[in-house]
């Protein structure tokens, strides 16, 4: 699966660091919340080449890096009442990671979501009605 995040920002001074609410399916039965760290690129040091404004750091958050040194990413859009939602999916999946109890089936490795702003590039906070949008398409 190729990845459509891009190559980390180079740091600037002026770059902020916020945490952003994403959804996690992990090991336990239920998914749940993460606060995922986002690193905010000021608008002079972002350049047409740059993937976003908003860089989520989702490495702290996945683990098992010794097993599967390398993320998963892709986009998913959700139509809805005439409107369309695009969630950006990163994820971990290798036959020697823990089965992940939280979705259906038999994947191997965890999950995070995290919603795609529409005014905003990059990542924004996901709100509840999207992780049961969510929660209803990952176990489909």
């Amino acid at each position: 699966m190729p990845s459509v995040r891009g190559p980390p920002p180079s740091p600037s001074r002026s770059d902020k660091l916020a945490h952003i609410r994403a959804r996690f399916y992990g090991q336990s039965n239920c998914p749940g919340w993460k606060l995922v760290q986002m690193q905010i690129t000021s608008k002079h040091h972002t350049s047409a080449m740059d993937s976003s404004c908003r860089y989520p750091w989702v490495e702290g958050v996945l683990g098992n890096r010794r097993v599967q040194p390398f993320i998963h990413d892709t986009f998913v859009t959700i139509r809805h009442n005439g409107k369309e939602d695009v969630y950006h999916v990163f994820c971990q999946n290798h036959c020697r990671l823990p089965l992940n109890r939280a979705v259906g089936g038999t994947w191997r490795g965890n999950i995070v979501v995290m919603r795609s702003g529409k005014a905003i590039r990059g990542v924004v906070n996901m709100r509840l009605q999207d992780a049961r949008r969510v929660d209803k398409v990952i176990n489909e």
